[in-house]
């Protein structure tokens, strides 16, 4: 469930992140859920997923998160980027 509107920063970034996805012959797919960790995890199962990009950010509920996520998908490979926040 998806609690706010995208700010435009936002929109931009997803917009960019799209294009080089698809240029890269990936698919991408924005999702909504309470529990992000676990939201990814489904779709990820239901679509039979292979490899997650994820981008990291420096908040601390992210590492937590992130790390969850991984235990949920132990079977998908996980790719974390570090966000670049220039």
């Amino acid at each position: 469930m998806r609690r706010r509107s995208r700010s435009d920063d936002e929109k931009r970034l997803l917009g960019g992140y799209a294009t080089l996805t698809h240029q890269l012959g990936g698919e991408f797919v924005t999702i909504d859920g309470n529990d992000v960790a676990a939201t990814v995890a489904t779709y990820a199962r239901g679509h039979r997923i292979t490899e997650i990009l994820v981008m990291r950010s420096g908040r601390n509920s992210s590492s937590k998160t992130l790390r969850r996520l991984i235990r949920l998908v132990a079977d998908v490979d996980v790719h974390v980027v570090a966000a670049n926040d220039a």
